[in-house]
Protein backbone atom coordinates (compact mmCIF):
# COMPACT_ATOMS: atom_id res chain seq x y z
CA UNK A 1 0.00 0.00 0.00
CA UNK A 2 1.30 3.76 -0.86
CA UNK A 3 1.01 5.51 2.39
CA UNK A 4 2.26 8.83 0.05
CA UNK A 5 -0.72 9.76 -1.88
CA UNK A 6 -2.74 12.61 -2.81
CA UNK A 7 -6.87 12.86 -3.55
CA UNK A 8 -8.20 14.59 -6.06
CA UNK A 9 -12.20 15.64 -5.45
CA UNK A 10 -13.13 15.63 -8.97
CA UNK A 11 -15.37 12.68 -11.18
CA UNK A 12 -14.17 10.62 -14.12
CA UNK A 13 -16.98 12.72 -15.97
CA UNK A 14 -14.99 16.17 -14.72
CA UNK A 15 -11.66 14.73 -15.61
CA UNK A 16 -12.73 13.01 -19.15
CA UNK A 17 -14.34 16.42 -20.02
CA UNK A 18 -11.44 18.50 -19.63
CA UNK A 19 -9.03 16.06 -21.69
CA UNK A 20 -11.98 16.08 -24.45
CA UNK A 21 -12.71 19.63 -24.44
CA UNK A 22 -8.69 20.82 -24.02
CA UNK A 23 -6.67 18.29 -25.53
CA UNK A 24 -6.11 17.06 -29.01
CA UNK A 25 -5.78 13.52 -29.01
CA UNK A 26 -8.05 10.00 -29.27
CA UNK A 27 -7.77 8.78 -25.75
CA UNK A 28 -10.09 5.85 -24.20
CA UNK A 29 -11.88 5.59 -20.97
CA UNK A 30 -12.23 3.08 -18.27
CA UNK A 31 -14.63 4.33 -15.73
CA UNK A 32 -13.35 1.18 -13.36
CA UNK A 33 -9.87 -0.10 -12.79
CA UNK A 34 -8.48 -2.15 -10.60
CA UNK A 35 -6.57 0.13 -8.22
CA UNK A 36 -5.97 -2.45 -5.45
CA UNK A 37 -3.67 -0.25 -3.62
CA UNK A 38 -6.62 2.87 -3.24
CA UNK A 39 -9.24 -0.27 -2.79
CA UNK A 40 -7.51 -1.26 0.05
CA UNK A 41 -6.90 2.24 1.46
CA UNK A 42 -10.36 2.66 1.25
CA UNK A 43 -11.10 -0.17 3.44
CA UNK A 44 -8.60 0.37 5.84
CA UNK A 45 -10.10 3.90 6.31
CA UNK A 46 -14.04 2.24 6.65
CA UNK A 47 -12.70 0.36 9.70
Amino acid sequence: MNSRKEFFNVTLKEIEKEVLDNFDATVEFTEYAKAEEYRCSLELSEE
